[in-house]
């Protein structure tokens, strides 16, 4: 058994960074052999550049409560790939999620428009065990 760890989340909100200190705990979890695609779609038009990191704005995409989200590893544009998904707030893996944004690594100078596919993401539900506060 692993011992609880003091840890600090340091998360971004409209205030600007906020932290929280929790205790948490190393834990293992089985997944299932059965999941979901779901895709991550531009919700607005947005200039990419070449080497930079983007904020890119998607269609909301519903994360439910004990699941986990893996990237799918084939590039789906031209332009880029997302390197991470954003939500707002805490993210725990047995709250309810909404990702709302993407970070997208522009590959080429462009614009990303509403409506492109930016990235799939494999979707897969998780059994956890009991009382342990997780940090993701």
């Amino acid at each position: 058994m692993h011992p609880t760890q003091k840890i600090r989340l340091v998360l971004k909100s409209d205030e600007g960074v906020e932290t929280e200190d929790v205790t948490a705990l190393p834990y293992e979890f089985k997944m299932s052999n059965r999941g979901k695609w779901e895709m991550l779609v531009a919700d607005e038009d947005a200039s990419v550049r070449k080497g930079e990191i983007s904020r890119v704005m998607i269609r909301d995409v519903h994360i439910s409560p004990n699941t986990i989200v893996l990237p799918c590893a084939f590039s789906h544009h031209a332009l880029g790939a997302v390197v991470k998904v954003q939500h707002r707030g805490l993210v725990v893996v047995e709250a309810e999620r909404h990702i709302s944004s993407v970070q997208f690594l522009g590959y080429e100078d462009g614009m990303v428009k509403n409506g492109d596919l930016l990235a799939v993401v494999n979707v897969f539900p998780i059994t956890l065990p009991e009382g342990a506060r997780r940090p993701c």
